[in-house]
């Protein structure tokens, strides 16, 4: 047992000594490996080399993307389960309880280094901690936040820092929450296990509006709404109505609970 901690510790101890190597460090790693013609480790530590990098000469921006990729980890492992639970058929209103406060406290320490730094691109962070920028705000418990942080998210996706589907899911999220239409419809609300899309401005121009943001077709994202006939832009039309109900009772209801809040 002894014997066992002593291992695990050592290796742990080894692994934080490689992951924390200098850029200079591990490219003489390279070197020895090269001379002395050993290509398996030279290119285990060519794999390092990228990371060792960002972490010697970009070392602020490197420690942001490492908490973002953690805050992305709860953000994403909570929604997991909380689909796990539903298909489970188990209460999930504790989990919806725990996801809400975390969606609160990583949206705004997300708007701190969005405030800070800028919405930072794949280039300055990676893709992954770029899109928890996105994710984030997207899934705050605060409509201030959103609207506050919508046109910046714009200006990023015209300067490439973000994608153009990020924008159009977050400015009909802001709309959403407003009770209003939505443009590119990307929201949808759920009921007896059928997604129904929040009622659209303008139905007629709404793919070519997606495909501008590189969105594909309705018809295609609605492909697993629930409805045994399956989704199409004729069924939206004919219950029309219905979508309406349904998106004035949710929308009743988020005010009623924002109001308690």
């Amino acid at each position: 047992m002894v014997r066992n901690l002593f291992l695990v510790g050592l290796f742990l101890f080894l692994s934080g000594s490689l992951s924390a190597q200098s850029f200079s460090d591990v490219a003489d790693s390279c070197y020895y490996y090269l001379e002395r013609g050993d290509t398996v480790s030279f290119g285990r530590t060519c794999d390092r080399l990228s990371d060792a990098y960002e972490r010697t000469y970009n070392a602020e921006l490197y420690s942001v993307a490492l908490e973002l990729n953690g805050i992305r980890a709860r953000d994403q492992g909570i929604r997991l389960l909380l689909l796990d639970a539903r298909k489970k058929k188990r209460d999930v209103s504790r989990i919806r309880s725990m996801m809400e406060r975390m969606d609160r406290r990583n949206a705004s320490r997300v708007a701190e280094i969005i405030d800070e730094y800028g919405w930072l691109s794949p280039d300055d962070i990676g893709e992954d901690a770029n899109e928890t920028l996105f994710l984030c705000i997207q899934h705050a418990q605060d409509s201030l936040i959103q609207n506050k942080y919508l046109p910046i998210l714009q200006r990023a996706v015209h300067d490439g820092a973000a994608e153009g589907w990020q924008y159009a899911f977050l400015a009909d999220r802001c709309l959403m929450n407003r009770g209003e239409r939505q443009i590119y419809g990307t929201q949808r609300i759920s009921k007896d296990g059928i997604d129904y899309l929040v009622p659209l401005q303008d139905a007629e121009r709404v793919d070519s509006l997606r495909a501008g943001l590189g969105l594909e077709p309705l018809l295609e994202y609605m492909s697993d709404c629930g409805l045994e006939q399956g989704w199409s832009m004729e069924y939206y039309k004919d219950h029309l109505q219905l979508h309406e109900l349904i998106f004035d009772s949710w929308y009743k209801h988020m005010r009623g609970s924002s109001q308690e809040d």
